[in-house]
C-alpha cells in the first residue's frame, strides 16, 4: 500500500496577478476544478481511495470552493515506479485539459497553435508535486 499527498499552486502567485473580481473567482474555479479533477481520474482507478477531500462521481459542485488545493489517498499496490508513472501521467493529463479549457474560454478553442501555446505554458505554470509513502 503506497499513501500520496499531492498539493496545487501556485495560488498566492496567481492571486497577486488578480486585478478584478472576475480573476479572482475564474482563479479560485480554476485550482478547485484541478483537485476535482485529479479526484476524478484518481477514483477512476479501483486501487485507488481517495482519503482527503470528499469526492462524490456524481456530486454537483458550481466549482468555486468546492475543492481545498490537496489530494490525499492510497493506492493498493507494490509497484512504487508504476503507480508514480500512473501518478504523473495524471498530473499531466490534468494540466494539458487546464490549459486546453482556458484556451477554449479565452475563444481560441478552434486554433491548435494557441491552444497548443496555452496548454504548453498552464503544463510549466501550475505546480502540482506529489509525495509518496
Amino acid at each position: 500500500m503506497r499513501y500520496y499527498g499531492i498539493t496545487i499552486g501556485p495560488i498566492d502567485a496567481t492571486l497577486a496577478l488578480v486585478s478584478k473580481p472576475a480573476g479572482l473567482w475564474y482563479a479560485s474555479y480554476m485550482f478547485s476544478d484541478i483537485t476535482r479533477m485529479l479526484c476524478a481520474y484518481f477514483s477512476a482507478e479501483e486501487k485507488i481511495s481517495i482519503l482527503s477531500p470528499y469526492y462524490e462521481e456524481n456530486e454537483i459542485a458550481d466549482g468555486i470552493g468546492s475543492y481545498h488545493d490537496r489530494v490525499l489517498f492510497s493506492f493498493d499496490t507494490a509497484d512504487k515506479e508504476g503507480a508514480d508513472r500512473f501518478v504523473q501521467e495524471t498530473i499531466h493529463k490534468v494540466k494539458t485539459e487546464v490549459g486546453n479549457r482556458l484556451a477554449r474560454d479565452l475563444g481560441y478553442g478552434g486554433d491548435e497553435d494557441k491552444t497548443g501555446k496555452i496548454a504548453g505554458y498552464m503544463c510549466r505554470y501550475l505546480c502540482i508535486h506529489y509525495i509518496s509513502v
